[in-house]
């Protein structure tokens, strides 16, 4: 059986490396789109990373967040309170951290944390190869 993994990466937030300025032409929006895109594609190179190492790995911040509401504050809580129940089952959590640590990310780790779950950077994982 693969070791089960919780991968811990910005969706909504984090820092702004790669997207530019705010300007004040109303695209505040469509600047929070592009920082969720540069964050979903981060997290899929990491999740890739670890599958290849082996490990089963969970992201609930990539499916919840297909189907949840990250602006209704009820839909952020209820997706948050679903993915610390997976890191609760999890042996470890990876943290992938380039975009700096959103709030969401910071939930994770403190309940990790209390949890006594080893925590691992991305770029400090090992390979674990066959079903380990």
């Amino acid at each position: 059986m693969k070791k089960e993994v919780y991968l811990c990466s910005p969706l909504m937030g984090g820092n702004d490396e790669g997207i530019g300025e705010i300007r004040g032409d109303g695209s505040a929006i469509r600047y929070q789109q592009l920082k969720r895109t540069k964050n979903e594609i981060y997290a899929r190179v990491c999740l890739k990373s670890l599958i290849l190492k082996g490990y089963l790995v969970v992201a609930p911040h990539l499916l919840y967040a297909q189907v949840l509401d990250d602006f209704d504050p009820a839909e952020r809580e209820l997706g948050i309170g679903l993915g610390l129940e997976e890191l609760a089952r999890c042996k470890a959590l990876v943290l992938c951290p380039r975009y700096g640590i959103s709030d969401g990310m910071a939930i994770e780790l403190e309940t990790a944390k209390k949890l006594n779950l080893p925590t691992f950077l991305i770029d400090e994982v090992p390979e674990l190869g066959g079903d380990k």
